[in-house]
């Protein structure tokens, strides 16, 4: 905060408005606390319910991961080469499984190194269907990418997956998670799997239909 607070109010601001919605709610309070004994004001800033300034209570989350519909821009002339994104965030670390763009999609649950690898990824693969990334490998709450993608599953009418991975191993990960939210569910759902390579390809992929395990329906 020493090298914060020269930097000015609107910083300052900025930077409370940061941490509550990152959920730090214990440096917010210590950031409050140092400009409150260096008799610094507090700068007017948002929180749930509106703005507020030391009594404000901490947002449901970080502005950068609200739920957004995107509109696609004019059709342009000649062969489309614009985004396929219809909707933010596609983190599925940020997702809210609540959100409407799940009602009666086409789900894209891929590895967050493909749209890299694979030049035509919004062209073939985006363009439609509502995209989930995550990094099997290195995103440690697996678990819980499990139980938020078995809820997304549950609430929603979801008529298809399409899962792409990497051909490195670990990125197998991705349809690991996509069967046992399925399981979880216990709905059926067609799974088209497809595999990158690493030379920017598409492996040969496999169709699957998830059946409900035993004594869920």
């Amino acid at each position: 905060m020493a090298k914060i607070v020269p930097q000015g109010a609107a910083v300052i601001r900025a930077h409370l408005e940061h941490l509550l919605g990152h959920r730090e709610r214990d440096l917010y309070r210590q950031t409050v606390d140092y400009l409150t004994g260096e008799g610094i004001p507090v700068p007017e800033h948002e929180t749930v319910g509106g703005r507020a300034g030391v009594t404000g209570t901490a947002p449901a989350g970080c502005p950068g991961s609200a739920v957004r519909n995107i509109e696609a821009g004019p059709p342009a002339a000649g062969p489309w080469t614009g985004s396929g994104l219809g909707h933010w965030p596609v983190e599925l670390q940020l997702v809210n499984p609540r959100a409407s763009c799940f009602d009666d999609a086409d789900l894209l649950v891929s590895g967050d190194c493909v749209p890299f690898a694979y030049a035509d990824f919004h062209q073939e693969f985006l363009r439609g269907r509502v995209l989930i990334i995550f990094c099997p490998k290195l995103d440690s709450d697996v678990e819980g990418y499990i139980t938020k993608l078995a809820e997304i599953f549950s609430r929603h009418a979801i008529r298809s997956v399409t899962v792409l991975h990497m051909e490195v191993p670990c990125c197998g990960g991705v349809r690991y998670v996509v069967d046992r939210a399925l399981e979880r569910s216990g709905k059926e759902i067609l799974v088209d799997e497809q595999t990158i390579t690493l030379q920017g390809q598409v492996e040969k992929g496999r169709r699957v239909r998830r059946r409900a395990p035993p004594g869920r329906h």
